[in-house]
């Protein structure tokens, strides 16, 4: 999986190094202090250890497949875990949203299937410049920070490009990782605009087949059908012509 790492200009403070280390149902971090000694020799010192359980999330309201997860680290001790879709999407035009840059450091992480565990995930961690970074696994450096679904799985919609007035049509939707047909369940949300689809939730393996009516219909209208996410409906889409 993809782990990414991206440093932002923040305020002079005290310089830290942040190690991290995720296992299969743990994230462990440690934090230490950047001091120098006599010599001018760098002395790391223990600030504050972290082990988040894969648990703790698999707890929270609106687990689930493609969804996003922010920890907000707020130094000495504490943590916050949320969902910046899920809130954007509840109230976009009047919640406000910390920037990520408000905390000293932040973990960004992307679920894929919700019975994954962390290895099978995706991370963005975010520190300041000064900070140093410390992992046993590789990091690509990120240049900018955005909280970007484009690790999550791709998707297709095929079928016909016209429907009868009246009449049903058949959709294909793939869901694709890597390129490859995704090898485990997805649960995957459909909307439209006019016409009427008799399911707006699926769960797919690999692809899928769902239909769509042009019920209530004349000739020249036209109905599109989007495919994605919970919170990120809009992944895919396809727009059929009605026809006499």
């Amino acid at each position: 999986m993809i782990r990414e790492l991206y440093k932002f200009e923040a305020p002079a403070g005290a310089d830290y190094r942040l190690t991290f280390n995720p296992t299969a149902n743990v994230l462990d971090l440690r934090l230490d202090r950047i001091s120098t000694d006599q010599d001018g020799q760098k002395v790391y010192t223990l600030e504050r250890m972290y082990g988040i359980a894969l648990s703790r999330f698999r707890q929270l309201n609106g687990w689930g497949d493609c969804t996003l997860w922010q920890v907000l680290f707020v130094l000495p001790s504490g943590y916050a875990i949320t969902n910046p879709d899920a809130e954007s999407y509840v109230s976009k035009s009047t919640l406000f949203l910390p920037h990520f840059d408000c905390y000293p450091f932040n973990v960004l992480v992307k679920t894929i299937f919700a019975d994954d565990d962390f290895n099978a995930m995706n991370f963005t961690v975010s520190i300041p410049a000064a900070w140093e970074f410390k992992s046993d696994t590789q990091f690509l450096a990120k240049t900018s920070f955005q909280k970007s679904r484009d690790k999550f799985l791709a998707m297709a919609l095929d079928g016909p490009d016209e429907i009868q007035a009246g009449g049903g049509a058949e959709l294909t939707l793939s869901c694709l990782l890597d390129g490859q047909p995704a090898g485990k369940p997805l649960t995957v949300y459909l909307t439209h605009s006019n016409g009427y689809l008799p399911k707006t939730k699926l769960t797919v393996t690999g692809s899928g087949n769902f239909k769509v009516m042009a019920l209530g219909l004349a000739p020249g209208d036209e109905i599109e059908v989007k495919a994605g996410h919970k919170y990120w409906t809009n992944v895919v889409s396809k727009t059929l012509k009605v026809v006499a």
